[in-house]
């Protein structure tokens, strides 16, 4: 198997998670839910 494009792959889901919880802060999305 090629390591290069497994590698890849998994820095790509950790930098879209990365992300996708940095959009979130912006809109109001976080973590913590407020009733």
């Amino acid at each position: 198997t090629c390591q290069g494009s497994l590698g890849i792959f998994v820095i790509l889901i950790f930098w879209f998670a990365n992300r996708q919880e940095k959009i979130d802060e912006e809109f109001g999305f976080s973590e913590r839910e407020d009733d």
